[in-house]
């Protein structure tokens, strides 16, 4: 390929805008860079080789020899649990493994929820920067032809110090959801394990702005949380099961052994029980009894969080979807008030206070409106985050 053509290439691939993010893209690279995903992730590891670690022991090979070497000892040892706890230890170890891996699902449930919260918000940031850039053009649109009116005498100054003053604060209001665009996107960015100081551009989502019907009753038979406390009781259970197994039929050690005396050689056989005499099996046996009286308990309280959370979270998100729809319907209403007062300001049948008083109205009522559909949006989240897992899961601290 020719010089002049590949540089031509070149520059097409340069100038080639970056792809806005989804917000699908969004919660896949947070969850994927989540601490607490990671972490959940190293401990269903940590798990699975505990299901390994549930077999024989290993045995154990021994010699012996006399300083003048005439006699000699060798032999191996295996213990063996005749209980059948390697069973249970077994079991117990897939229970664990099956809540790891509801660990690392609930981990990704809550930092999608999270994410999902901010991609709504920043979107509906840029909406507002959007609402202030016009607002603060039509301010100097305004006070232009304020100064117009005065010079012509058909105005006070008191008018002319009053655009102005609507005109700084149309530009503060602007910079304020500046900022605000500015803080969600580092936020976002920083949730994605992206640089902070990067400026995303976001897809629009349909979503954002779309207020569903009202939350309908949900049980809490789908939280991850209790199905996680249900398989650590499972495997605690399992476990008490083991030691309870260990300290009736005691476990059996078996040995061979070659032996050298007197420059004869023999074999020797050996036979082992582990006798449960002192409290350390019965320690055991009172360990796990504890352990699982109090995953049944904790499992019992997490229930009744659940359904709390369950409660309380629908009825946010129908008192914010109420909300949001009221506001919404009135946007036509503020718009219509604004401009009729307009009009009269402009046909000299009302005042400028009169007018700028219409304004605060139709800026208020977009504002609100702004606000109660970001509002909705959490609430919208929060309620489908309690479904599948509590909702201070994920949540930054």
């Amino acid at each position: 390929m020719p010089m002049r053509s590949l540089l031509a290439l070149l520059c097409i691939f340069a100038a080639a805008p970056a792809r806005a993010l989804t917000l699908s893209e969004a919660q896949e690279t947070a969850a994927a860079a989540n601490p607490a995903v990671k972490a959940a992730r190293a401990a269903l590891k940590q798990k699975r080789a505990q299901l390994l670690k549930a077999s024989l022991p290993d045995p154990e090979l021994a010699a012996e020899k006399t300083s003048d070497g005439e006699d000699s000892e060798a032999g191996l040892s295996q213990t063996l649990p005749l209980s059948g706890r390697l069973s249970a230890e077994k079991d117990a170890a897939r229970a664990e493994i099956e809540g790891a891996e509801l660990e690392v699902e609930l981990a990704r449930v809550a930092i999608k929820a999270e994410t999902r919260k901010l991609f709504h918000s920043a979107a509906i940031a840029e909406e507002k920067v959007r609402f202030g850039e016009k607002n603060a053009t039509f301010a100097l649109e305004l006070l232009n032809k304020v100064e117009e009116r005065v010079l012509s005498g058909k105005l006070s100054n008191t008018d002319l110090i009053r655009a102005r003053i609507e005109l700084d604060k149309a530009r503060l209001r602007r910079s304020e959801a500046e900022t605000e665009l500015l803080e969600l996107k580092s936020s976002l960015n920083r949730f994605m394990g992206k640089d902070p100081t990067g400026t995303a551009e976001l897809e629009a989502d349909t979503e954002t702005f779309h207020i569903n019907g009202p939350a309908t009753g949900a049980a809490t038979a789908g939280r991850l949380d209790l199905r996680i406390l249900r398989s650590r009781k499972s495997a605690a259970g399992l476990l008490l099961k083991a030691e309870k197994r260990r300290r009736r039929i005691p476990d059996l050690t078996l040995g061979a052994a070659t032996v050298k005396s007197g420059g004869e050689n023999s074999s020797k056989l050996s036979l082992g029980l582990a006798l449960p005499l002192w409290g350390s099996s019965r320690g055991a046996v009172m360990d796990a009894e504890g352990n699982s009286d109090g995953l049944a308990a904790e499992l019992e309280a997490a229930g009744l969080d659940a359904a709390h959370e369950l409660t309380i979270s629908a009825a946010a998100l129908n008192l914010a979807r109420q909300k949001a729809q009221v506001l919404q319907k009135n946007l036509d209403s503020v718009h219509e008030l604004r401009r009729l007062a307009s009009l009269d300001y402009l046909a000299g049948k009302a005042q400028l206070t009169e007018y700028y008083e219409a304004n605060r109205v139709f800026i208020d009522g977009n504002l609100d409106y702004l606000d109660a559909v970001k509002d909705y949006q959490w609430a919208k989240a929060d309620y489908e985050k309690a479904q599948l897992a509590p909702l201070a899961a994920g949540e930054e601290k």
